[in-house]
């Protein structure tokens, strides 16, 4: 009977017949006794700091929930090999039944759900326009993208929703003042780029609404952005202080804009959703158009500033705030303790966290649900604010944004984890997320922590990114099945692309390269592009690995 067991951010397979570990988990545990390396004394505790990775633990109330957590998952039960993986996840029915359930409620319409019938917000377009991509035509998609291209303000600032009964949107103000969030503008440019990617119609880049063509009402967008939320001294993106990716503030102002009480802050959920903006529109740039290097530049920028400012690396997590002028909560209270799910689902997709970071990062999330006794992980924050922190009823501990379950978000952390190759982890994340949508009968807009329904019912936002996951692990399931494992030999394989070998996972070989200036279409100069055992050829536009959502990309040199 094997058993996966994590040990500091490595994933080792043993049998548990044989108490002696292999070498490969040997650095991590010896037979029960204190692992090998040294040690350091907090507050009268000895812990080990057996690993590279836990070395980084120096708070011991950390290095206590991850050895529990990594205790616990080392006996957890697991198949006896990646092939049974891939078939047991292939044949459970769940996943098709949720799949589909979710693809016919985005083929309904574009409103967030049934508590906002006729509003379609952007920040939940773009979690659900792919999805929409599989089951409505292009034209449908792009009549949904217009109206926040028609009503975004010459500032650049992007409407939160329109009203598709004909109501005025919700702009940012109407006396200048700046909206309490910092991602609408984020999702614009993310939405657009997605619809480009799924229906393949580039002259919508070029397409002028108000005299103006839509890659650049991108970049308005994004300048927007940074000229009205950064702030100078820490490089980052701020916005009011609200918890994780919500949308209430803590004064609770009402009137959904920054007021000279708001509390500025700059979080993790924010800036990463700035970033992923960046590289979309990056990618959409013509080539021998526009040139990115102002752009990369403050991309680059924004990630030494949240690697400085946000980034604990004792805790291996992100700090909730840092604030441009003082914290709003009581100096006895540690908000460095809390963790914001969902602010770092998005970061991995932005890329801030590494491979070997991953699975630490996860192993929190996974004890912050054993912790609260919640049936799925969160995609929220936990532990919760204590009562009175927000002055809003609704935020409650665990209630509402407050630490709630949210697979709009927890549905996004699953899709990262299989894109990333940790495919148990993703299946058993996804499992009960998958139950609870089964159970309720369709997808709401969040959770209790026993799995009650809650919010509004025909969340698309939720459905979309249920969907997004399902097909991540799917995807990834189907890849394991099919690749063999031995070395591959090559053929056709283009000069000039600064081909580099590595092993992936599995342990094929597969090559990794750089596009020339002069690469054919659909490339472009600077696309990645990919070579594995079975001899097909992939691109895409984000930093290696590639990931199930490339597999779209094809490309024969």
């Amino acid at each position: 009977e094997i058993s996966a067991c994590l040990v500091g951010s490595e994933m080792c397979i043993r049998d548990r017949r044989d108490r002696t570990p292999p070498s490969a988990c040997a650095a991590g545990t010896s037979n029960g006794d204190e692992p090998p390396g040294s040690a350091f004394e907090k507050d009268g505790f000895k812990l080990p700091e057996h690993s590279q990775t836990m070395s980084i633990y120096r708070t011991w109330r950390w290095q206590i929930r991850l050895l529990v957590t990594a205790f616990l998952l080392c006996w957890l039960p697991v198949v006896a090999s990646s092939e049974t993986l891939s078939e047991r996840i292939l044949e459970d029915p769940r996943l098709n039944i949720v799949a589909d359930r979710a693809r016919a409620l985005l083929q309904t319409g574009f409103a967030a759900g049934e508590a906002y019938p006729s509003q379609v917000f952007i920040r939940d377009y773009n979690t659900f326009l792919l999805g929409s991509c599989e089951v409505l035509p292009a034209g449908d998609l792009r009549a949904h993208l217009l109206p926040f291209l028609l009503m975004q303000e010459q500032s650049g600032r992007v409407p939160t929703y329109y009203d598709e009964r004909g109501g005025a949107p919700l702009r940012t103000s109407q006396n200048g003042a700046r909206l309490i969030t910092a991602d609408n503008e984020s999702s614009f440019v993310q939405a657009i780029s997605k619809y480009v990617a799924c229906t393949h119609d580039e002259s919508f880049l070029q397409e002028r609404v108000n005299r103006v063509s839509v890659l650049d009402h991108m970049s308005a967008a994004l300048k927007y952005l940074e000229h009205s939320a950064m702030d100078r001294r820490y490089g980052l993106i701020t916005a009011a202080t609200v918890i994780d990716w919500g949308d209430v503030d803590q004064e609770m102002s009402g009137s959904g804009t920054v007021t000279t009480a708001t509390n500025i802050s700059a979080a993790i959920y924010p800036n990463a959703m700035f970033i992923i903006a960046l590289n979309d529109y990056m990618a959409l740039l013509p080539r021998s158009g526009v040139n990115a290097q102002y752009w990369l530049n403050l991309r680059n920028r924004l990630k030494r500033g949240i690697a400085h400012y946000l980034w604990d690396a004792r805790r291996m997590k992100f700090k909730p705030h840092a604030y441009v002028t003082v914290s709003p909560f009581p100096q006895s209270f540690d908000e460095n303790e809390l963790l914001f799910e969902g602010g770092t689902a998005v970061a991995i997709e932005a890329g801030l966290i590494s491979n070997a970071e991953l699975p630490a990062v996860d192993a929190q999330i996974l004890e912050a649900q054993k912790s609260s006794n919640a049936l799925a992980i969160a995609g929220s924050v936990y532990p919760p604010y204590p009562a009175g922190f927000y002055n809003n009823g609704m935020l409650c501990p665990f209630c509402y944004q407050n630490g709630a379950l949210w697979p709009w978000f927890g549905g996004r952390m699953i899709k990262q984890l299989s894109d990333h190759g940790l495919l148990l982890q993703a299946y058993s994340e996804l499992s009960p997320i998958l139950d609870m949508v089964i159970s309720g009968q369709g997808f709401f807009e969040y959770y209790t922590l026993a799995g009650e329904p809650r919010g509004s019912a025909d969340y698309r936002g939720t459905a979309g990114a249920v969907l997004s996951a399902i097909e991540s692990v799917q995807n990834q399931a189907r890849a394991l099945r099919t690749l063999p494992a031995a070395p591959f030999s090559y053929v056709n394989l283009p000069p000039e692309y600064n081909w580099h070998v590595e092993r992936d996972r599995y342990g094929n070989v597969v090559l990794y390269g750089v596009a020339p200036a002069d690469a054919p279409p659909p490339l472009r100069a600077g696309d990645h592009v990919y070579v594995g055992p079975d001899s097909n050829f992939f691109f895409f536009r984000h930093p290696p690995p590639i990931t199930s959502t490339d597999l779209i990309n094809r490309w024969s040199p």
